[in-house]
């Protein structure tokens, strides 16, 4: 049987991510279960291996990566750099083209609303760019000159 969602009944589909370096593509074992199967294709060599992301085999493997591929958000899992893990962060954010430099928004620890920050993954720095956002706030993503 196909896998579907149980959230909305619709089919699962397999998740491919090109980078032109390597495709990386995962779906699931099976339809009771949420384990991934993932491999990854390496375009230079044509081969195809077993692909181990930091994430636990039983949650989705989504991610987004940096231009250049040294850095991984996964969404259920935080920044990474190979399989070290630099900022835990689950949710929504974004890359800012061309940099190391990822932008994300959580609920602020003190009062309410929610914050704006950058994380500065070479530096291993985190930023507060914007307080007081209204909870409803999501992230669109950043311009191409990171303003």
């Amino acid at each position: 049987m196909v896998p579907t969602s149980e959230w909305n009944g619709a089919v699962v589909p397999v998740s491919f991510d090109d980078d032109g370096r390597f495709v990386t593509f995962a779906m699931r074992k099976e339809e009771k279960s949420f384990e991934e199967v993932r491999q990854r294709f390496e375009w230079k060599s044509g081969k195809m291996t077993s692909w181990n992301p930091p994430v636990p085999a039983d949650f989705w493997s989504g991610f987004v990566q940096s231009d250049d591929g040294m850095y991984q958000y996964y969404w259920n899992a935080g920044l990474f750099q190979g399989s070290t893990k630099l900022l835990q962060q689950i949710g929504a954010g974004a890359w800012i083209p061309g940099t190391h430099r990822f932008i994300f928004a959580e609920a602020a620890k003190e009062g309410e609303g929610m914050e704006l920050f950058q994380f500065d993954a070479d530096r291993k720095q985190r930023t507060v760019l914007v307080t007081g956002l209204s909870y409803g706030f999501s992230l669109l993503g950043p311009s191409s000159d990171g303003k």
